[in-house]
């Protein structure tokens, strides 16, 4: 059975966020951004074991072509996407969600 994947509220705000500022560089740059996205979640719903261990029992995972990462931590009935994090941000500033 496939688990639910769930995003933290401030994780969808981070996709929205930079799925915005994507598009207001170039509209199509916001749809690829999009597509990455929604294909790096894909991923990760279908192979939640795929990512790299992090601390906690949090993993990572890198999206294509853009400078973000995913962080996520697997439950027995879900996975919950903590961080949809830009690699230009301070690091770890997405700890204290979970």
């Amino acid at each position: 059975m496939k688990k639910s994947l769930i995003l933290h509220e401030a994780a969808k705000l981070e996709y929205l966020d930079a799925k915005y500022y994507y598009s207001f560089q170039y509209v199509q740059l916001g749809t690829s951004f999009k597509t990455e996205i929604l294909s790096a979640l894909e991923y990760i719903r279908l192979f939640p074991e795929i990512g790299a261990d992090i601390d906690h029992g949090i993993k990572r995972f890198l999206v294509n072509r853009f400078p973000f990462s995913i962080f996520y931590k697997i439950y027995p009935t879900q996975i919950v996407v903590f961080a949809i994090a830009s690699h230009h941000r301070e690091p770890n500033y997405w700890t204290k969600r979970f």
